[in-house]
């Protein structure tokens, strides 16, 4: 039962809830049952079509039970014709993915996602207001403080494509934690004489800390790595000062976190101890840790499209010229109200530091400052990835604990220099900060056009419902250009475009969405660089209904896929938007299995698709390719590649141990590889690539040579 004096509170909650709510769907446009059909954002333009990977997919596939909470992800619709996993790449937000895909079961798919969007500004102006009532703020800076966190630049700019991080709302409370574990007392914080009364804390600091650790556990790993770096700080403190006491508290509740963590990511590891590791499914190199690292200048230095135009104007210059751009769209900004409460805490921890004896910098800005210490280019997190420790590589997203830290420190003290302000007057003087905060970080325009959105999901629906009439239940499509899951695009084709038809159909299955680095699906390599006539029979062969192509691969617009159809009289049909097109196959009464084609191991980059037929992988140290045998006796084959290193090399080739050939390479010039004859026994058989001279350094990662176009066949090749 909720004590009656918390009843107030959490009516209070509700309310300041209720009101973002609705602030939400003005800023949005969602008001009728209509506006809610559409979706937010739909990958129209820029980062934005990682919502159709990220959120969409995932959602609609949690819809229809393929993607439970904690346990293994196998999603039939995707990777045909085998079954695609999704357990290799981790994913700790779990949370929203599960919840939209159960609310989609009863009011649609885009309504869910939506909703989740609006929501991120809900919680995260719910977790700030609680965060200061925690420290025992006054209420109504707490308000102000909220609307501003709640609306800043950063949930916008992640808006639903990034959701798990734009739902802050654990930041706040996270940082209560941290300043709680630091706490001497490891209870009572410096903020006690501006403390309300009802506060919400009394006795159960610990409990809060381990329910807040455990929230923050299964969202966004990127978040769950601060907290127990701020508890692994708070514990060598305590230690320091021999509280052993209070540094196995912090150690507990970051235990906490991190237990959490590793439940939600249970389907990972086990796919791991079950198949082994999978180093192609997430592939992260230094070189991106400063990319996309954060920078003090940017939250100082507002988009392009701010709404005071020369400011837009020099944002715009400088995100334009600037080499290490940061994550996109633009979210570090911190907005008038946020600047000013930054340039607060900073000149506050300075005069601190100024006086004889110095004081103790205001604990906000010693938590801030840790943060900047880590994150920045060439910080802490870099040095991190100089040990190969490199998943961390956008910090660019901690700038959204900086304005968390400069708003608590400026309701703080508020809370102290208004106290003997009349109620009225607080209220004013809270009000117009907010409404300050709200005309100045609320879009004037949404991200994403309305209209183009409502004609894009026309389109698709249209043309992915046609294809599923036009085809069997369980029928199979292969996709085109062949992309790899995730985080592989390629020129003209977002990442996860091809996941467009699947959004607006039932039965069919699609060859896209298995994640990459596993073996069985490297028969794709293989058959994407036939020709189109030859690459339909193969396709047929394997049982295939349908090729659907996505014009925005093709520079021609697919046609020699179109000559090729209308050669064998195959039924071809496309897209309103006439961006996608669907070529109808006559699937095998008696389709077999692809056989395994090369499997890329250790040593090598993501494939790159600059152009249709060609296909491009960095070495990047010595490194193997596994080639198949599926047959009970040994097998003669051809091997066919190109080589290009951009300095002098010899690259000696071996398999299994024995040596095969050799190929020097003089700088920007290919060396073919044509007809090569291996005899592969049955299992699996190991071609070793290795060098007489170390990697080259480039933006991508060290790389020893390009292999280009690599293929195994059963018969010699003619000189092409």
């Amino acid at each position: 039962m909720i004590a009656p004096r918390l009843l107030p509170s959490a009516a209070r909650a509700l309310l300041l809830g209720l009101v973002v709510f609705v602030i939400a769907c003005m800023v949005y446009g969602r008001w009728t049952a209509k506006d809610w059909q559409r979706p937010i954002e739909y990958g129209i333009t820029g980062i934005g079509g990682d919502v159709l990977g990220m959120q969409l997919a995932p959602i609609k596939a949690a819809s229809e039970g393929s993607f439970p909470l904690i346990a293994s992800k196998k999603i039939a619709a995707f990777g045909a014709p085998y079954e695609g996993s999704w357990d290799d790449f981790p994913t700790t937000e779990e949370f929203h993915v599960v919840v939209p895909g159960l609310l989609a079961r009863w009011i649609g798919l885009f309504p869910a996602l939506n909703l989740f969007g609006l929501l991120a500004h809900v919680t995260s102006a719910l977790g700030f207001y609680l965060a200061c009532r925690l420290l025992g703020y006054r209420r109504e800076w707490a308000c102000a403080g909220a609307a501003v966190f709640g609306f800043s630049l950063f949930i916008f700019a992640r808006s639903l494509h990034h959701l798990s991080i734009g739902w802050a709302g654990h930041i706040p409370l996270m940082i209560v934690v941290a300043r709680w574990a630091f706490s001497s007392s490891g209870a009572k914080t410096a903020e006690a004489t501006v403390q309300a009364s009802g506060t919400l804390l009394d006795r159960s600091r610990f409990l809060w800390a381990i329910g807040i650790a455990a929230i923050t556990g299964v969202q966004h790993v990127y978040y769950t790595n601060m907290l127990v770096q701020f508890l692994g700080l708070a514990m060598l403190y305590h230690a320091f000062h021999r509280r052993w006491n209070l540094a196995l508290r912090a150690v507990a509740v970051g235990t906490v976190a991190v237990v959490a963590f590793l439940i939600v990511n249970l389907d990972t590891f086990g796919s791991r101890i079950a198949n082994g590791p999978n180093p192609g499914a997430l592939i992260r190199t230094y070189q991106y840790l400063e990319y996309s690292g954060f920078k003090l200048a940017d939250l100082f230095i507002p988009p392009a499209e701010y709404w005071i135009t020369p400011l837009g104007q020099w944002g715009n210059r400088y995100f334009a010229e600037v080499i290490l751009k940061g994550e996109v769209p633009v979210g570090s900004f911190l907005g008038i109200v946020g600047i000013a409460a930054f340039v607060w805490l900073a000149a506050a921890a300075l005069r601190n530091l100024a006086v004889t004896p110095a004081h103790r910098p205001p604990w906000e800005a010693m938590l801030g400052l840790w943060v900047v210490i880590y994150a920045t280019v060439g910080g802490l997190n870099a040095w991190a990835g100089s040990l190969g420790f490199v998943l961390f590589r956008s910090t660019t997203r901690y700038s959204v604990y900086l304005l968390a830290l400069a708003l608590l420190f400026a309701v703080r003290r508020l809370s102290s220099i208004t106290l003997q302000w009349t109620p009225e007057k607080r209220i004013a003087a809270a009000f117009a900060v907010a409404m300050v905060a709200l005309w100045d970080q609320v879009p004037r325009t949404p991200n994403e056009d309305p209209i183009q959105i409502a004609a894009a999901v026309d389109s698709d629906r249209t043309f992915a419902q046609e294809m599923e009439s036009r085809l069997k239940p369980g029928a199979m499509v292969f996709q085109l250009p062949l992309m790899d899951f995730p985080e592989c695009p390629i020129p003209g084709v977002p990442s996860y475009e091809h996941f467009r038809p699947y959004l607006y159909t039932k039965a069919l299955r699609y060859s896209f969405g298995d994640v990459k680095g596993r073996p069985h699906s490297a028969w794709q390599n293989e058959v994407a660089l036939l020709a189109p006539e030859e690459m339909m029979q193969r396709l047929e062969s394997y049982g295939f209904g349908a090729i659907c192509v996505n014009r925005g691969g093709y520079p021609d617009g697919g046609k020699e896929l179109l000559e090729a159809a209308a050669n064998r009289a195959a039924t071809v049909f496309e897209s309103p938007r006439k961006d996608l097109f669907c070529i109808l196959l006559r699937p095998s009464d008696t389709p077999v299995l692809p056989p395994p084609g090369p499997y890329f191991g250790f040593g090598w980059g993501e494939a790159q698709r600059n152009a249709p037929g060609i296909q491009i992988r960095d070495c990047r140290g010595n490194s193997e390719i596994v080639l198949t045998n599926p047959g009970t006796e040994p097998a003669e084959r051809y091997i066919q590649c190109f080589l290009l290193a951009s300095d002098e090399r010899e690259i000696k080739l071996s398999l299994d141990g024995e040596a095969l050939a050799s190929a020097r390479l003089a700088p920007q010039r290919t060396a073919r590889v044509q007809n090569m004859k291996v005899i592969l026994k049955p299992g699996e058989n190991r071609l070793a690539f290795a060098s007489d001279a170390p990697p080259v350094l480039t933006m991508k990662g060290p790389q020893l040579f390009q292999l280009i176009n690599f293929r195994v066949t059963g018969q010699p090749m003619t000189e092409q």
